[in-house]
């Protein structure tokens, strides 16, 4: 039973982590490489936005046309190797 409750509480608290975590996530990189988050471009052509719980189905906030789940946009890969 301990083993059991202490499994729950690992998982309540990578779940709890895992949603509030993603907007410490400042570069596109480092949001992509977390699994339960996703880069909502903010539609400069700079590659700039914000990181943001979500999967292959951006949140209500940000629209499918500026979300970013496996890849980080053009601008941004540009912006890194400069």
């Amino acid at each position: 039973v301990l083993g059991v409750f202490g499994f729950v509480f690992i998982l309540n608290q990578q779940m709890f982590l895992g949603n509030s975590q993603c907007s410490y996530y400042r570069t596109c990189i480092d949001c992509r490489d977390d699994p339960e988050c996703g880069w909502c471009d903010d539609g400069s052509g700079t590659g700039l936005g914000s990181c943001m719980a979500g999967g292959n189905t951006p949140p209500q906030s940000c629209s499918q046309n500026k979300w970013y789940f496996t890849h980080c946009p053009s601008e941004y890969t540009k912006l890194s190797i400069n």
